[in-house]
């Protein structure tokens, strides 16, 4: 895992750096699609504030790493940083 938070840039052209996340939401060690399995039903698009149903609380927390509350495609873009197998 990198130690450098990874810089992304919009289609727009706004650039953000994503604090650091290490994506590993099961907590077993490594960042694979098991941790996306519990990443994806937390997905709901930018501005969409509520937790979706089914996503638990901590993950959809810890995944906002842009911290605006809501889990989308920077968010994922983040996770796949750190995606290891």
């Amino acid at each position: 895992m990198s130690d450098t938070p990874a810089t992304f840039t919009s289609n727009a052209g706004a650039a953000y750096v994503a604090p650091m996340v290490d994506g590993d939401w099961d907590l077993d060690g490594d960042t694979d699609l098991d941790d996306f399995s519990l990443m994806k039903v937390c997905l709901a698009g930018p501005d969409e504030h509520d937790v979706p149903n089914g996503c638990p609380e901590t993950v959809f927390e810890a995944a906002d790493v842009d911290e605006d509350s809501d889990v989308d495609l920077r968010e994922v873009a983040a996770f796949w940083a750190f995606f290891g197998g």
